[in-house]
């Protein structure tokens, strides 16, 4: 995985552009390994990994084979009904609470 040192001496559009790039790398390699099923949707949801921590929990969730956009409506519906999370939250802001509560709707 490509990791990238921060360095004053480059202008700062030059940093954030490398930053984004190295989050990118990091969701292509989750996504491939989630879809060939080297990991498992319950491992990114219980112990997120750093590069992921931004990103949107809908859209992680939309990363699984089998949880398209009707099955995530649904669960986002019942989410909010019953007051456990927001899938619209970035995977890093939810507690723990807030992550079992979607791995045990999700991977059953």
């Amino acid at each position: 995985m490509l990791t990238l040192t921060p360095d004053t001496a480059l202008p700062q559009p030059v940093r954030a552009l490398g930053i984004a790039n190295t989050r990118r790398s990091a969701a292509a390699v989750l996504k491939t390994r989630l879809r060939r099923q080297e990991i498992t949707l319950r491992e990114i949801l219980e112990h997120p990994p750093a590069e992921l921590e931004r990103q949107m929990t809908w859209e992680v969730l939309l990363w699984a084979p089998g949880i398209g956009r009707t099955r995530l409506r649904a669960l986002n519906v019942r989410a909010i009904r019953e007051g456990h999370v927001n899938l619209a939250a970035p995977l890093g802001a939810l507690t723990e609470r807030q992550r079992n509560w979607l791995a045990g709707r999700l991977c059953r």
